[in-house]
């Protein structure tokens, strides 16, 4: 069977245009996995940063935990005076 010269350049741009969509198919499944791939490294830095900054405040509250637990005792005990003054004195127990 012969093709026309008419259906030879509509044959021609069938194949050309299948050439072209498997090229812009490869581009896009290239372009796909470099975003997989930039999305993965920054989530693995984040997640680096965010262990450090964990380490780091574990740290700090470390360092800082017995100087609260003082003062929180001091709070509770000057708490317990306070109310202990604002109590109602009851018989018996005034002194002169």
């Amino acid at each position: 069977m012969e093709l026309t010269a008419d259906e030879q350049m509509v044959l021609r741009a069938i194949v050309a245009r299948e050439l072209e969509a498997a090229k812009a198919a490869d581009a896009l499944a290239a372009a796909e996995a470099a975003l997989a791939d930039a999305q993965a490294a920054r989530q693995a830095e984040v997640m680096e940063a965010e262990m450090a900054a964990q380490k780091i405040v574990a740290e700090i509250n470390r360092r800082h935990a017995p100087v609260i637990g003082d003062a929180l005792r001091a709070v509770a005990e000057a708490r317990s005076a306070s109310d202990a003054a604002r109590a109602p004195v009851k018989p018996g127990e005034a002194k002169p």
